[in-house]
């Protein structure tokens, strides 16, 4: 990298020089930061970038979209047989049009049935659940 190309890469970066400390935020920082405090370090301190469309974490942000969204229900005192029938309903909408194709065995069990049933496993299982 020539002398110049390093004046300009520094001079837009938005931390300080040598450090992991961001002095300018911008909408895309923020929004990171507010989603989740780990996916902005993920992102922008270490600069990690998904693979494209990988089935392990389609399967997992699905799966995790859908216990938040549980919790916002029953926060907002929906009953539990509800909260969960509104839950399947936006999951099954949001992964409509994803049709994963398993090119290896640690895929196989990554299916929209599977994920399906595995929600709704875990919502009957810890219904009651004091955490």
């Amino acid at each position: 990298m020539s002398t110049a190309e390093q004046v300009i890469e520094s001079a837009l970066s938005p931390f300080l020089e040598g450090t992991q400390i961001q002095f300018a935020w911008d909408s895309t920082s923020l929004g990171l930061f507010k989603t989740c405090p780990r996916l902005y370090q993920y992102t922008m301190i270490d600069g990690w970038q998904s693979q494209g469309d990988n089935i392990h974490l389609r399967f997992g942000i699905e799966y995790h979209q859908a216990l938040h969204d549980y919790e916002l229900s029953r926060v907002a005192g929906i009953p539990h047989d509800d909260a969960v029938h509104d839950v399947i309903r936006a999951l099954l909408h949001r992964i409509a049009d994803w049709r994963p194709e398993p090119t290896k065995p640690s895929e196989k069990t990554k299916s929209r049935e599977h994920l399906i049933r595995t929600v709704i496993w875990y919502l009957d299982q810890f219904e009651n659940d004091p955490a």
